[in-house]
């Protein structure tokens, strides 16, 4: 499912008429890059994942926001004996013992039903830069231009981190900025 929709796409002002099935398929590819950097889904869904338990009273999940905590099983065992505050479960006690690791498994609902508009711009935006590189030429076309000089004619290109491949692709201050503000918080996670 995509973060944005081609009537967004318009109301954005990205032009898609006459190419809708090229910009659906450009909405999937932008919302797959855009998740991936995130490093969660965006989108509000029921997840259940596996996590190393702590030595500490709260335990951080691993996608933002959360809305729900449907069962939480410690060594495979119900456990009700926690609290939801923010994105993190709370216990009195520590969710394992310095000496005896525990697998704490989490089902849970977190995500976004209505997506915020920035990610909705966003992936317009990259919709709009594949939907330009289409008609400069297709994926063979140079991107990452920085410059350009007519006479003694010469390209020059961005190199280096800020180099792009793609034309869709999301520079890494972007990607930093979706992984904070909705990737996990280090944890090692196993999803199920």
């Amino acid at each position: 499912m995509s973060l944005a929709t081609i009537d967004d796409c318009r109301r954005f002002k990205v032009q898609v008429d006459g190419r809708e099935a090229e910009a659906e398929a450009l909405l999937e590819v932008a919302s797959s890059s855009i998740t991936a950097a995130a490093g969660s889904p965006i989108m509000r869904g029921t997840h259940t994942v596996v996590l190393p338990g702590v030595d500490r009273k709260r335990l951080p999940l691993p996608f933002r926001p959360v809305t729900h905590v449907e069962s939480v099983l410690i060594d495979g065992t119900l456990d009700t004996n926690w609290k939801l505050i923010g994105d993190s479960l709370y216990r009195a006690n520590d969710w394992a013992s310095p000496n005896e690791p525990t697998s704490v498994q989490v089902t849970f609902t977190a995500g976004f039903v209505n997506i915020p508009e920035d990610i909705k711009r966003l992936c317009c935006s990259m919709v709009a830069a594949g939907l330009a590189q289409t008609e400069n030429g297709g994926l063979q076309t140079h991107t990452g231009v920085a410059y350009e000089r007519i006479d003694d004619y010469q390209i020059g290109y961005t190199q280096g981190e800020n180099a792009l491949v793609d034309a869709m692709q999301l520079p890494e201050a972007t990607c930093k900025m979706l992984r904070s503000r909705f990737g996990s918080p280090g944890l090692a996670v196993r999803i199920i």
